[in-house]
């Protein structure tokens, strides 16, 4: 049986290196599936076609994407000095909210991998699908 996908659904996700950390001390990332026309737009970027038949993959911008589309907020996110960042959006021009470039940039390349692992899941996948 077909089981949609919550658009509704937040998840909240801990790194996996934070784990180990005391619960007070771990970032606490929202994430979100992403909708279908977020999902294709994706999909249309990952390969750029080039004069004389050169393909170039762009999994990192698709990855961006990715993430700008699916990351709805943070707890707990800390700047060196130990202060807590706030979450900045603004208006993708469809009516949603997404992080600024600001935001994207302030987390680890790793850990952005991490992430977009998660949104990519929570895209495929129903929420029950995802507690099984």
């Amino acid at each position: 049986m077909a089981i949609a996908v919550d658009m509704k659904t937040v998840i909240r996700h801990v790194l996996e290196r934070d784990r180990s950390l005391p619960a007070d001390q771990q970032t606490t990332f929202l994430l979100g599936p992403m909708n279908a026309r977020e999902r294709a737009a994706m999909g249309d970027k990952l390969l750029a076609r080039h004069e004389g038949g050169f393909v170039e993959l762009r999994q990192e911008t698709v990855n961006l994407g990715v993430l700008r589309a699916g990351l709805r907020g943070w707890e707990n996110f800390k700047d060196r000095a130990g202060n807590v960042l706030e979450f900045k959006t603004v208006s993708n021009g469809t009516g949603h909210q997404v992080p600024t470039e600001e935001m994207l940039d302030l987390i680890r390349e790793a850990d952005r991998d991490e992430l977009v692992s998660v949104i990519t899941k929570a895209t495929e996948l129903s929420e029950d699908d995802q507690k099984n």
